[in-house]
C-alpha cells in the first residue's frame, strides 16, 4: 500500500512539473510500451510460478 505521505506528496511533485514514471519509456512510442508491458507480464508470470507451489 502507498502511505499517506506519499499520496500527498505526488500530488504536489507533480504540480511542480516533476517527471514521474519511468523516464525511458515515451508513452507516444507504442514500441516501447508494448516491449515494457511484455516485460511486466512476464515478470508477473515468473512470480506467480515461483509461489503457485506455497499457494495451491
Amino acid at each position: 500500500m502507498i502511505s499517506a505521505h506519499t499520496k500527498a506528496a505526488l500530488p504536489v511533485a507533480k504540480a511542480r512539473g516533476a517527471g514521474l514514471g519511468n523516464p525511458h519509456l515515451f508513452a507516444r512510442d507504442p514500441v516501447l510500451a508494448a516491449r515494457a508491458n511484455k516485460a511486466q507480464v512476464e515478470n508477473a508470470m515468473r512470480r506467480t510460478a515461483a509461489v503457485l507451489p506455497y499457494v495451491e
